[in-house]
């Protein structure tokens, strides 16, 4: 959770950064025009969402052939004639032996059978088929298959049966690929789920082999109890901490800086539409799994929740590298689909907890979910679980059982039980705002002096020294792995080991639980801010624990009563420090799979929603506080109460550059060498300035690289001159095929909590801004991000 490893990042980025954020989620620039266009623009909206990243849109393709009526030697009206066929593609069958009759007139021109013959040709010499979302594909397939049937027209000539007969064939390849398609993305998911089990194991093999390594060497000293050897032992067991804390460091320095922290807040970034190839690449997993399995073994309070999560997105990003699922790289949203999936199996491969693995996978990274979709990352957590529990199985003994469950005695709970949950609530809250206020003054800290920043190895060792130190002086319950300390603090009764109420004083579990509550909460503080793979969750969720343990213990000695159970509270209050801290309620279903206690359902919920409102009393969520401390482009929930005064006028940029469709060609290349636009807009003139679209940059390069020759055409005329080179060239090349004519846009009095839900629920990179149909500016997400709202 550091920040130096970003000022390389963004230097390295800056011009990719510029340009992803005018192109951010490009596939759902046409999803927002369903409040903008009529029904006809509405149908081809879905149809076109991923022009601008996928070279071949089947549905488009077809489309497009019977839109360029322009050809047509009838001397028909063209807009009539493009609704018409349009709206036969996406209605079907509706009047089908006019609409046939009309589509025979059309096949019957020579003009338009060149031009149709031109569009097929390309539909199959196509190698590659591409992904399109939200498309009918029963719609395709039934205006396909009536173009089956002209092929029994005896008015048909030779040429025209060969023109109905490759429309035919398109649906045959059409159905492969979308067989292919389907057929990928099931497979994606279990193999994704399946490679993030094996990693959870591989880390955990590593850990229970370098703990026993640890154990072994310490025990060598233990032959007193003098001073001396407890001296060694001490002496050790640092030496240890600081050896491997060192060889942590090694890895960020060496191999990839780009793993610091836990990577939540990086996945965040992502997951919002900001390009961070470098965050998921495979020299930062293996960074990422190294520096974290020795940060751990070394004794740091830092938790594997947030690297395991990073760690299972750079796997499912290694995965879409593969040539088989290539199709789910280049379709935006089922990418992010499946870095939920990874994320959720993260979580899974800590915890073993599916349903609040994915619910906390949503919660802290993404802004919007589809429910539909929810399936996939139940598939991919319940795929590692089967996988993370039989494990545990054969080699532990264990059965399919909750990782850290407890006997507990469910009963009824009263008003003055739900008082207690509430109290713990606060207090949660208010421990978790305070957590985030050390943070951020720690970390800020840090940033202020430059040797804080650029010694990475000599800090950690520092830091490393001092928290073993703290930690062997704590006692022997503070020594020992979180999850161990988790266990025992959700025993029932004394723990078998006399790790924390083993002493003659009967006020000696007092004592030492508050020790290792504040010995956590400092050590918590100090280690996650180095510059080392790391999370909070764990320690919060153990930290948590004790806590409710502490209070549950008083309650119980205060009330003499054997009904109440401090492991009890032990649950409740580990899920209230979490949500306290992160400000999500998922860490409540997680600590209910985690503990199997259903009946605990609602005080925890009641816990964690008191703890979340407590600290959003306070001060910003941790990992919103990261992000803004570690300056990621981040589009968070707006604050204040300006946006519902403020307009898309008052944030929008005036100076936007734009293409007419008078431009020369001249001038689209001069426009072209000074901008580095990934979209342009194009407006119908200089002088009204209507919008009437955008064109993508590669698209338009592509033009004017093949038909240099045509120098000073005017837009308006370049289809009609390509239109005489179709014969000397292979290029289906054509205005209307380029041009998105349904562009985002919004009103300039449009307030601003309308533009932040299209940005937000749309994942919009950018929005053009009219008045009255006129081009005025355009908001993209970086204006809205610089708006301190």
């Amino acid at each position: 959770m550091s920040s130096d490893k970003f000022k390389r990042l963004n230097e390295e980025d800056e011009n990719e950064n510029d340009i992803e954020l005018n192109n951010l989620n490009s596939n759902n620039n046409n999803s927002s025009n369903n409040n903008n266009n009529n029904d006809d623009s509405n149908n081809n909206n879905n149809n076109d969402s991923n022009k601008s990243t996928f070279s071949f849109n089947p549905i488009n393709q077809i489309q497009n052939v019977f839109s360029n009526i322009d050809l047509n030697p009838l001397n028909v009206d063209f807009q009539v004639h493009r609704d018409r066929f349009v709206n036969f593609f996406q209605h079907g069958s509706d009047d089908i032996n006019n609409r046939m009759q009309t589509v025979v007139s059309k096949i019957r021109s020579n003009e338009y059978r060149k031009k149709m013959h031109t569009v097929l040709t390309k539909i199959k010499d196509t190698k590659e088929y591409q992904s399109t979302s939200n498309t009918d594909y029963d719609v395709i397939f039934e205006s396909v298959d009536m173009y089956s049937n002209l092929q029994a027209d005896p008015t048909l000539d030779k040429d025209e049966i060969d023109v109905v007969t490759d429309i035919t064939s398109y649906k045959k390849k059409f159905t492969h690929w979308l067989a292919k398609e389907r057929i990928s993305t099931l497979l994606f998911i279990p193999i994704l789920g399946i490679l993030v089990a094996i990693m959870g194991l591989f880390c955990d093999f590593l850990l229970m082999e370098l703990s026993a390594l640890r154990t072994f060497i310490t025990s060598q000293h233990q032959n007193g109890q003098n001073v001396r050897y407890d001296f060694i032992e001490g002496l050790i067991f640092v030496g240890y901490s600081v050896a491997f804390a060192f060889f942590s460091v090694c890895c960020i320095s060496f191999i990839s800086p780009y793993a610091v922290g836990s990577g939540i807040p990086e996945m965040k970034s992502i997951m919002s539409g900001i390009n961070l190839s470098r965050v998921l690449g495979l020299k930062t997993l293996v960074s990422k799994i190294g520096g974290m399995v020795c940060a751990t073994a070394a004794g740091l309070t830092i938790g594997r929740t947030g690297p395991f999560m990073h760690a299972s997105a750079i796997i499912a990003q290694e995965m879409m590298n593969l040539r088989f699922f290539a199709n789910i790289k280049k379709n935006q949203i089922v990418r992010y689909q499946m870095l939920i999936c990874a994320l959720t199996s993260g979580v899974v491969a800590n915890f073993g907890a599916p349903i609040g693995g994915l619910l906390f996978a949503i919660e802290v990274t993404a802004t919007t979910a589809v429910m539909g979709n929810l399936w996939k990352g139940f598939f991919c957590g319940t795929t590692t679980a089967v996988i993370f529990y039989f494990t545990r199985f054969l080699f532990k003994g264990e059965s399919f059982q909750s990782v850290y469950s407890f006997n507990f005695i469910s009963k009824t709970y009263g008003i003055l039980d739900l008082i207690t949950f509430v109290i713990i609530g606060v207090i949660t809250g208010l421990i978790g705002a305070f957590f985030v206020f050390v943070y951020e003054k720690l970390v800020r800290f840090r940033l202020r002096y430059p040797i804080l920043k650029q010694s990475r190895i000599g800090l950690v060792v520092v830091i490393a020294l001092l928290s073993a130190t703290i930690t062997y002086l704590a006692g022997p319950f503070c020594r020992i792995p979180l999850s161990k300390a988790m266990k025992e603090l959700l025993k029932e009764g004394d723990p078998a080991d006399g790790t924390f109420t083993a002493a003659d004083s009967p006020n000696y579990k007092y004592y030492n639980l508050l020790v290792f509550i504040c010995c956590k909460l400092l050590l918590t503080a100090f280690n996650i801010i180095l510059p080392i793979p790391g999370g909070a969750i764990t320690p919060f969720i153990v930290t948590g624990a004790g806590l409710g343990r502490l209070f549950g213990e008083v309650l119980k000695d205060f009330f003499d009563s054997e009904a109440i159970s401090p492991q009890g509270y032990a649950a409740i209050a580990s899920a209230g420090l979490v949500s306290g801290t992160i400000r999500n309620i998922s860490p409540s279903i997680f600590v209910l799979e985690l503990t199997g206690q259903i009946s605990l359902l609602v005080p925890i919920l009641i816990c964690s929603i008191t703890s979340t409102a407590t600290g959003n009393m306070l001060n910003r969520p941790l990992f919103d506080t990261a992000l803004k401390i570690q300056g990621l482009p981040f589009l968070s929930n707006y604050r204040s109460s300006k946006v519902y005064i403020m307009t898309a006028k008052q944030v929008m940029r005036k100076n936007i550059n734009f293409l007419s469709m008078r431009s020369t060609v001249r001038e689209i290349r001069a426009f072209l060498e000074n901008f580095r636009y990934t979209f342009i807009p194009v407006v119908d003139s200089k002088e009204n300035m209507l919008l009437v679209g955008i064109v993508e940059r590669s698209s338009i390069m592509y033009m004017v690289d093949n038909h240099i020759e045509i120098m000073e055409s005017k837009l308006t005329e370049f289809r009609e001159k390509l239109k005489s080179n179709i014969k000397q060239t292979n290029n289906n090349t054509s205005i209307s095929v380029l041009m998105d004519l349904a562009p985002s846009q919004v009103p300039d009095l449009t307030p601003l909590n309308k533009v932040f839900h299209l940005f937000t629920m749309l994942g919009l990179g950018f929005t053009f801004v009219t008045s009255m149909g006129r081009l005025v500016g355009v908001i993209t997400k970086t204006d809205l991000m610089n708006q301190d709202l």
